[in-house]
């Protein structure tokens, strides 16, 4: 078993994920549309980790859209998300918002969230501490023509 991300459940688009951490039996709870369920599962291999890219500053969060498995996303603090695709960290931002977010310490752009019907909808959220108040704010975006570029409206 790949020590990475495992599937535990399904349910039509919505998938519940989690990534193991080492060998042994882990229980998960997944709540889909208000019910809830667990899972047990058996983790045989033991995970380490590895260098994916140089080059980021302050990266906070790595995800990738769902069934993308060529992609991954990089959120970094000051407002970026940046793309390691096939393993090369792309020269263009996905998303750059810097101009919006307050960072530093505990602020910045602190997360992305693919819509589980991305593939079809192009619809992502980002969570971020806005200038100049530092309020914690969630904003809705779309990807662009271009797969690897957000549009920024």
């Amino acid at each position: 078993m790949n020590p990475g991300v495992v599937t535990v459940a399904s349910t039509g688009d919505r998938t519940a994920q989690i990534t193991a951490v080492g060998p042994g039996v882990t229980t998960v709870v997944a709540s889909f549309g208000g019910t809830a369920g667990s899972a047990t599962i058996i983790v045989s291999a033991n995970p380490s980790a590895q260098l994916v890219v140089n080059g980021l500053t302050a990266p906070l969060y790595l995800t990738q859209p769902p069934n993308d498995t060529s992609r991954l996303f990089v959120v970094e603090q000051a407002g970026i998300v940046k793309i390691v695709k096939n393993g090369v960290l792309l020269g263009t931002p996905f998303l750059d918002i810097s101009s919006l977010v307050l960072s530093g310490g505990e602020r910045g752009l602190l997360s992305i969230v693919f819509h589980p019907n991305y593939a079809n909808n192009g619809q992502f959220f980002v969570d971020y501490t806005d200038k100049p108040s530092g309020n914690v704010q969630v904003a809705r975006y779309s990807v662009s023509a271009n797969p690897d570029v957000a549009d920024p409206a």
